[in-house]
């Protein structure tokens, strides 16, 4: 139902406190995106696997994955490793198998302080520059030229073999 020209989400949104959108929630979001594009698809918040360290499938009641807003407003991810009982999935890539510059960009724009995070400019720049940077594996992944294994293909096969 619309009133007035204006749909019911926008007219529901306008009276909350909704969050106001800044140029570092764009940083933010772009970095995600980043991510996302890099990995697979995977969400650097919404994809931790259980520690199965911690636990035991058959004796322990699992707790509910936390939400997505929560573990971003929160700062809880297992690529960081502020996620607890969660664990980078095996057939994600960590942050580590990026660039060191990429890495350390992703880590300051998803983890960081806002004013540390890197515009769309910047990141264009790096983009730019890790292309340069990577190979394409066998299978035809890309990735960085210094790593002596694909980990694209590194996580394949853990999870090839967890799969059985």
């Amino acid at each position: 139902m619309e009133i007035a020209g204006i749909s019911d989400f926008e007219s529901l949104a306008a009276s909350t406190n909704a969050p106001v959108f800044t140029p570092q929630t764009d940083d933010f979001g772009l970095a995600v995106h980043i991510f996302k594009m890099l990995n697979r698809g995977i969400h650097p918040y919404a994809s931790g696997e259980l520690d199965l360290d911690i636990f035991d499938l058959d004796d322990d009641d699992i707790p509910p994955a936390p939400l997505i807003n929560s573990c971003v407003c929160n700062g809880h991810s297992p690529f960081v490793g502020t996620l607890v009982g969660y664990v980078v999935p095996k057939h994600a890539l960590e942050l580590d198998d990026f660039s060191g510059l990429m890495g350390e960009a992703l880590r300051r724009s998803l983890y960081g302080r806002a004013e540390e995070r890197l515009d769309a400019r910047t990141w264009a720049r790096l983009l730019d520059r890790y292309l340069s940077e990577t190979v394409v594996c066998k299978r035809g992944h890309l990735h960085h030229s210094l790593q002596h294994e694909c980990p694209c293909c590194r996580g394949e096969r853990a999870l090839l073999t967890r799969l059985g």
